[in-house]
């Protein structure tokens, strides 16, 4: 009986010593944990001193990241600031901050070309391919990107938002098209009338007159493309060129 006893009483004992050195060791590794994130947090080693931009967005000045400045790293926010930036800049997009170590923060992103503007009457919103609106002015630059007309928003455009309206939509797919046909890269596209999705009015730089609707776009502007391009146009006797049926359509001039 003693034997056993003593087992017992010798089994009792390691198990209180495993316990004891387990809680020993934990109690250190807290330690240890709690003094690391104190020397993370108050060493002057992770305070922000510089703020990197990407290539693309060199144009960017913003408070915002000037106040991460001698803040340490792993403390400041930087999903509020982004989000702060995504607002003050509405032509990028994929904006991004990220911390890298010891004490740098790097902001990367793409920027927005703009490639219309959207008449409000007064003003223009200028729109990306993806109607985007990344500005509002009172003024069109010279020699600049084309201008959507005809359209009569139901609601306010906002800065960083896309313009929900098929027309908008509309008329930004058939610049694009024109745009990237070979044959029409020499050809500047001054307005784009999306009053009548029926009878759409795209106006060329050289007074050159374009309806078609909005069927088959990409089609019409393909024919229209290796019509001009086979030199079929030797004289400006016509006001219009019309894609609306299966054959084009020069609409002659009516003599005065």
């Amino acid at each position: 009986m003693a034997r056993r006893k003593s087992k017992k009483n010798n089994v009792f004992l390691k198990i209180v010593k495993i316990a004891v050195i387990a809680v020993f060791v934990i109690f250190l590794t807290v330690i240890v944990i709690q003094k690391t994130i104190y020397i993370f947090k108050h060493a002057d080693l992770f305070n922000v001193k510089e703020i990197s931009l990407g290539p693309s967005i060199q144009f960017i000045k913003s408070r915002h990241l000037d106040r991460l400045k001698g803040r340490n790293i792993f403390e400041i926010d930087l999903k509020k600031t982004q989000q702060r930036l995504e607002v003050q800049y509405p032509e990028v997009e994929k904006l991004r901050i990220i911390r890298q170590l010891p004490n740098r923060v790097y902001v990367f992103a793409q920027k927005r070309d703009p490639f219309a503007y959207l008449s409000l009457g007064s003003q223009y919103a200028i729109l990306d391919n993806k109607a985007i609106v990344l500005a509002v002015t009172a003024k069109l630059s010279k020699g600049g990107i084309p201008v959507i007309s005809g359209v009569a928003l139901k609601a306010d455009v906002i800065l960083g938002k896309p313009v929900r309206d098929y027309r908008v939509r509309l008329a930004l797919r058939i610049v694009d098209q024109l745009h990237k046909n070979e044959h029409l890269k020499s050809y500047k596209i001054t307005s784009v009338d999306v009053v009548s999705v029926s009878q759409i009015l795209v106006y060329l730089n050289n007074d050159m007159k374009i309806i078609m609707d909005q069927d088959k776009t990409s089609q019409k502007i393909s024919k229209l493309g290796i019509f001009l391009s086979q030199g079929n146009i030797k004289d400006k006797s016509f006001n219009y060129i019309d894609l609306r049926f299966k054959e084009i359509y020069l609409g002659q001039k009516k003599e005065k």
